[in-house]
């Protein structure tokens, strides 16, 4: 245990029940190291009246709640878990796939609804494995960008659907059941964070969050640097904003033409 984790990141990727992990090992990464298995049933009748099943695998071949559990113990510093979906079950969505995918209904609507339950039964599951995080954003990534030349999973969400998600279905069902959790918005790329404030604009939207997530893959920065690049925006978000924390919630760091760089 040479290298215990200073921050264990939940990337979770809801296909059909499949969750997805990345593992950050301060200076080492392993990508898909484990996969749980959190099963929806999908039934009759009113989604709030819906059992979803759930379990986190504790096989011998995954690890994953032994990993956890001894870097929470063994670590001297305070570990910190957030968790990020990046789509959610294909019956959810409008054309049944989680690639760019659009969930059915408007926020406030029993899909919407659904999938906040969905993501608080996660949450119980760990919890009763006494793993308790630290954090959940609403969303990775949910710009729906121009070209759409993406092949991963991507729940994509409007600046409006994503306030009123949280207003309506997320906020409230994490205010009820996990009251301690922080909810992180944005998650998506620095450029773009002046673009979507319709949540932090909205009081009852708002008053659920906690921080705001951004990335650091699209930027001017390194062509721009002396003017800046997308730094600026930062700051006039926390000018806006100086309660909501500012998390850099995911990055690439790729060697090439840097020396200095590596893989991470």
């Amino acid at each position: 245990m040479d290298n215990i984790p200073v921050v264990i990141r939940r990337k979770a990727s809801l296909d059909e029940g499949d969750l997805v992990w990345t593992i950050d090992f301060g200076s080492h990464r392993v990508d898909g190291l484990f996969h749980e298995h959190l099963f929806v049933q999908r039934c009759c009748g009113r989604f709030r009246d819906r059992a979803f099943l759930h379990y986190v695998d504790k096989s011998s071949s995954s690890h994953k709640i032994d990993l956890i559990q001894r870097a929470l113990n063994t670590s001297s510093r305070d570990i910190k878990m957030f968790a990020s979906s990046w789509a959610p079950p294909a019956w959810m969505t409008t054309k049944n796939t989680t690639i760019n995918c659009s969930l059915k209904g408007s926020p406030g609507e029993e899909y919407w609804e659904a999938l906040a339950l969905y993501y608080s039964k996660f949450f119980d599951a760990y919890s009763k494995e006494g793993i308790d995080f630290w954090a959940m954003t609403v969303q990775n990534e949910p710009s729906k960008s121009i070209l759409q030349t993406s092949a991963w999973q991507s729940l994509r969400l409007t600046a409006e659907q994503e306030r009123d998600f949280v207003k309506l279905d997320l906020g409230p069902m994490m205010a009820r059941n996990h009251p301690n959790l922080k909810i992180i918005a944005g998650d998506d790329q620095k450029s773009g964070i002046l673009d979507r404030l319709a949540l932090f604009e909205d009081a009852d939207a708002l008053k659920y969050i906690s921080g705001l997530g951004v990335h650091w893959y699209r930027d001017l920065d390194f062509f721009l640097a002396s003017a800046g690049g997308d730094f600026d925006k930062l700051l006039s978000f926390y000018g806006k904003y100086p309660d909501i924390f500012m998390l850099a919630t995911g990055d690439t760091c790729q060697a090439g033409s840097a020396p200095d760089q590596v893989f991470l």
